[in-house]
């Protein structure tokens, strides 16, 4: 009887064990604009702590379990969150986000906002500096 109960014991912690491990799946992917791939797009797992970054063919690699949500961030591109299903191949398509620029003047040790510059401004065109040595 005791033989019974133990055998039957390891069996279910077996079977817990492999499910367990089963979960989690290498998610893998690519992550382009509408022409070419992005390095840097940074790769998270909604509400773990866990990340990845794409390298400079735009491939990523993350460890992520079914049904958990992949979110892509990049600067000058909309955030995209996809759900994980059964696939653990991914090809991502940044969206670059549109916003407004306010006019920005370049100056010799930094840039500043244009309403905000005291002092003299001088504009210098581009046949300046190329009839220049």
């Amino acid at each position: 009887m005791k033989r019974t109960i133990y055998v039957l014991t390891c069996l279910v912690f077996l079977l817990y064990g492999n499910s367990s491990l089963a979960q989690i799946t290498a998610i893998k992917g690519t992550v382009t604009d509408e022409k070419i791939p992005l390095q840097g797009v940074t790769v998270t797992v909604k509400g773990a702590a866990s990340g990845a970054s794409t390298d400079v063919h735009g491939n990523f690699s993350i460890q992520a379990a079914p049904g958990s949500t992949l979110v892509f961030s990049s600067v000058g591109y909309v955030t995209q969150e996809v759900k994980i299903t059964k696939v653990t191949t991914l090809q991502i398509v940044m969206i670059t986000e549109a916003k407004a620029l306010e006019d920005v003047v370049v100056i010799g040790y930094g840039t500043k906002k244009k309403e905000n510059l005291t002092g003299a401004v001088s504009t210098v065109t581009s046949e300046v500096l190329k009839s220049r040595p």
